[in-house]
């Protein structure tokens, strides 16, 4: 799987709100045939790209979209961001 498609699938089954069991690096890792430190790059990857990418010891997990911190994105732009997901979807190979 490639850098784009495993990132953009992080943040496509990311929860909102709060971690999961599912949502910790390991289990990330595991998911997506790599190494904690992979996960860890991606993650710094999308909050370096602005997303509120939180984790507090129970699994990665997005804020929810009406917290003021909603990676700085007006709702134009994070329409854009979900369109950009599902495009991505279509085109890239699954692995």
């Amino acid at each position: 799987m490639s850098q784009a498609h495993r990132v953009l699938q992080l943040l496509r089954n990311m929860p909102i709100g709060t971690g999961t069991p599912r949502s910790t690096a390991a289990a990330l890792a595991t998911e997506h045939g790599v190494t904690l430190r992979t996960i860890h790059r991606d993650i710094a990857e999308l909050q370096d790209a602005g997303f509120a990418v939180c984790n507090e010891g129970h699994g990665y997990y997005l804020l929810p979209t009406q917290h003021t911190g909603r990676a700085g994105l007006e709702d134009e732009q994070v329409a854009l961001v979900l369109y950009a997901l599902r495009w991505a979807e279509c085109v890239l190979p699954p692995n």
